[in-house]
């Protein structure tokens, strides 16, 4: 229901106020929630049967009006009958001091209602309410107050007389109060044409705003919402896809890194040769005992070694709805994985070639030694790796056992904070490890213990490949996709390759 203010009352003697409701096309400026305006225009009303009468929009009612005293011409008006309730008294005497001079009327809007001009107007709007005023929005002025005179005529007197009723008392003005509330309450439902609960919002605008600051009627609004949730409208809930494959992770071949490789070309077979120098070369040359006399003279034979070529592959076949339809590509992560895949497994032979060719040195224990005991057998081991090839060892490949304990000594420190007088360097941070000036790599690939110490002039990883081979497979609709290589580690001086073990 939507209220609206009128003015201009004139002041009367009587209980009956006769008062006009509005102007017709008058555009008015009105708020229906004290704070957005818009202009209002009356073009019809459609009065209840019985209308409540108060004091104020919020106050008491202090009497009714009949939709039989409403006319619209030429201007909406209607009679009020003010009962004689202490509220009802107040009113007239306010009435006739001039505080009060105009009405405003409570109405329920149609769906008839248009806007031109930007101006709202109302069409059969239905009034259910007129209150008293002091500020008027629509020019609605009480005309009149009407009552029988003070003073009759002498020939009337005795008819006067004879239909005075009695005396009214207090208790009967009580009652007839009551009995007129309940008549209005009981009659309002019946003579009020129903509406919509939206009926009140001109727009979409008004109804948010209501709902955002929780006022007007949210409550009754919200109860009739649908509910509109992200499980019933999977058409738009789409997935973030990430493109990068996660849980790839790409060890390299350490092993094979630190010895450094070497290739193999086309047509050269399927084995490695070298030359051996495995002369005792001290012997070569001695003391001539006087002029003339037997020189020193030995054998010196050259000799050779030699390895085999192992071959490492693996391949599938990948349909071609896979190879097309796939985003991010999968032949190019597939082909990745082949790599990464070819790269472990020939790490873990070079690795195991690697130990089996090895020189034991001297002993070192993770489980119970101590960085001096580590210190003082990597020195022993690179003096053996110097004799064997004129080069201090330059690198330790350690397993992740081995590389863990190492890392985890109480006399190797972190490298950040400064280290003087210690055995080495171990920092978490980094993962860098250095034992007496030589760095410790950790390869994941060599068998659970292994400490290896040497140098890239020892051995090498002889490979050829790897490469990326493919076929169309038309029977079946797809490519077979693989990855083929050949390699083996050389170890040129075994006696370079020092392995320490736990004991």
């Amino acid at each position: 229901m939507l209220t609206r203010e009128s003015s201009d009352l004139v002041a009367g003697d009587g209980r009956t106020v006769t008062v006009q409701l509005a102007e017709w096309g008058e555009p008015r400026t009105v708020s229906d929630d004290g704070r957005t305006e818009y202009l209002e225009a009356f073009d019809s009303m459609d009065p209840a049967g019985k209308i409540r009468v108060k004091s104020s929009h919020d106050g008491d009612l202090i009497g009714h009006a009949v939709a039989d005293s409403y006319s619209p011409d030429p201007q909406p008006t209607i009679d009020l009958h003010l009962a004689e309730t202490a509220a009802g008294n107040d009113t007239l005497a306010l009435i006739r001091s001039g505080a009060i001079d105009a009405v405003s009327v409570e109405f329920v809007p149609s769906g008839d209602d248009y806007e031109r001009d930007g101006v709202l107007h109302r069409v059969a709007a239905r009034i259910n309410g007129v209150a008293m005023a002091f500020t008027p929005a629509h020019s609605a002025p009480i005309l009149a107050l009407r009552e029988t005179p003070e003073h009759q005529p002498e020939s009337d007197t005795k008819m006067t007389e004879a239909i005075t009723p009695d005396a009214v008392t207090a208790a009967d003005l009580a009652v007839f109060g009551d009995d007129l509330k309940r008549e209005v309450l009981a009659a309002q439902p019946a003579t009020s044409t129903p509406t919509h609960a939206l009926a009140q919002y001109r727009g979409i605008g008004e109804l948010t705003r209501d709902l955002i600051n929780g006022v007007g009627d949210v409550k009754e609004l919200q109860r009739v919402l649908a509910d509109n949730i992200i499980a019933n409208s999977p058409g738009v809930a789409r997935p973030k896809f990430i493109n990068d494959v996660k849980q790839t992770v790409d060890f390299g071949r350490p092993t094979i890194t630190a010895f450094g490789t070497e290739s193999v070309a086309n047509g050269e077979g399927m084995s490695i040769n070298w030359p051996v120098n495995a002369n005792d070369e001290t012997t070569l040359v001695g003391l001539q005992a006087t002029e003339k006399t037997d020189v020193t003279t030995a054998v010196w034979n050259i000799t050779n070694g030699t390895a085999t070529l192992g071959t490492y592959a693996g391949a599938s076949d990948v349909s071609y709805a896979l190879l097309r339809r796939s985003t991010p590509s999968y032949l190019a992560q597939y082909t990745a994985a082949l790599y990464r895949g070819y790269a472990i497994t020939t790490d873990i032979a070079a690795a195991g070639q690697v130990v089996a060719a090895a020189t034991a040195g001297p002993a070192w224990n993770p489980a119970t030694g101590d960085a001096d005991g580590l210190r003082a057998a990597v020195f022993a081991a690179s003096v053996e790796v110097e004799s064997a090839t004129n080069m201090p060892a330059t690198f330790i490949l350690a397993a992740s056992d081995a590389y863990i304990a190492i890392g985890g000594l109480d006399g190797l420190y972190p490298a950040p904070y400064g280290t003087q007088n210690v055995s080495g360097t171990a920092t978490a941070g980094t993962l860098t490890v250095n034992v007496s000036g030589i760095p410790v790599i950790h390869d994941r690939f060599l068998a659970a213990g292994s400490i290896i110490v040497s140098n890239s002039s020892t051995g090498a990883w002889h490979e050829d490949g790897p490469f990326q081979v493919s076929s169309e497979d038309v029977e079946k609709m797809g490519r077979n996709i693989g990855v083929f290589g050949m390699g083996v580690f050389t170890d040129y001086v075994p006696a370079g390759i020092i392995a320490i073990p736990a004991a």
